[in-house]
């Protein structure tokens, strides 16, 4: 240690390596270098391009150690041999086309082609160029088109526990346009619940077989093929149902008003032995009670119709018609 003499007052001068670990606010270039594994000559170039504070003590260069890891944090170009992760800091406040890449799951020239078409705020890193965070979500959040990973299975499970306005529809077997105005109508507009992916409104399936158990006027509808006629379908009340879940029309009936059942024309025909015809003119009769329309077929209450077969038979019912 060297001593200088200031104003008759002798103060000692530590020299940076004698500080302890915790001590210490300056390493050697030398250090620096060694800890990066570069070469002598490149040490001294990344000196002088002053990428963090130095100083000149006693003719000795020195670096400061907390701007190099504020260097270090913000640069991916160079890594430590400790193994240590560069680049932390710059890489909570930009993006590198790699990333964009990834995140998107697109190719990494179309990353490079979306930099110039949205016009996304960058800066340069060691001639690399990196799009500004806050500037990509910004224009994130503004369109539909390319969605993350993480985005995308979130879609999938809403999408999943949803429906389509379009898929509504059909299943009630109405116009597109009759499916709004249902939507809108206060007598039902209070069962609808509604989630939004992708930036498209859907109505979520527990709150539409809701609105199918909380009312009479509409039910699902039948659809026919020239081979088969499907079953209708009701939404179940769980929020994760899936169209496989969805309960037949009888079953639906069942569930609202048991334990009765209803029947169609054809199958109350064949249980009584009277003929389709004679069956339809009792019900608009009113002699099976209230008959319901679905799908446009008419629909016997079992109970009821049990009832009036039971009164036939025992001839309190005349065999022709009143």
């Amino acid at each position: 240690m060297t001593e200088k003499e200031n104003g008759g007052i002798f103060r000692k001068r530590v020299k940076p390596e004698n500080f302890s670990e915790s001590e210490r606010i300056w390493m050697s270039v030398k250090e620096m270098g060694d800890l990066l594994g570069i070469r002598k000559t490149d040490r001294y170039w990344l000196v002088h391009k002053n990428v963090f504070e130095t100083s000149t003590i006693r003719g000795k260069m020195w670096v400061n150690i907390e701007s190099f890891e504020k260097w270090y944090a913000n640069q991916v170009k160079y890594r430590k041999v400790t193994g240590e992760e560069p680049g932390l800091e710059l890489k909570e406040w930009s993006l590198s086309p790699r990333d964009i890449a990834l995140l998107l799951e697109i190719p990494e020239y179309r990353a490079y082609e979306l930099i110039k078409e949205k016009g996304w705020e960058t800066v340069t890193v060691d001639f690399w160029t990196r799009v500004r965070r806050d500037s990509f979500e910004k224009w994130y959040q503004s369109q539909i088109h390319y969605r993350t990973a993480e985005d995308r299975e979130n879609d999938q499970a809403l999408e999943d526990a949803s429906l389509t306005f379009p898929q509504a529809a059909a299943i009630l077997g109405l116009p597109r346009q009759q499916l709004y105005l249902i939507l809108k109508d206060k007598r039902y507009s209070h069962f609808f619940e509604f989630v939004e992916v992708a930036g498209r409104r859907r109505v979520t399936k527990a709150s539409f077989g809701r609105f199918l158990n909380g009312q009479d006027r509409y039910c699902v509808a039948e659809k026919k093929t020239p081979e088969t006629t499907e079953k209708p379908a009701v939404l179940s009340e769980s929020p994760a149902a899936t169209m496989d879940e969805f309960k037949t029309k009888e079953e639906w009936f069942s569930a609202k008003e048991a334990p009765g059942t209803f029947l169609t024309i054809e199958e109350a025909a064949l249980q009584s032995g009277i003929s389709p015809q004679a069956i339809s003119r009792y019900a608009m009769r009113g002699h099976f009670g209230e008959c319901r329309k679905i799908g446009g077929k008419v629909r016997i209450p079992g109970e009821h119709f049990q009832e009036w077969m039971k009164k036939r038979q025992e001839g309190e019912m005349a065999h022709g018609f009143d």
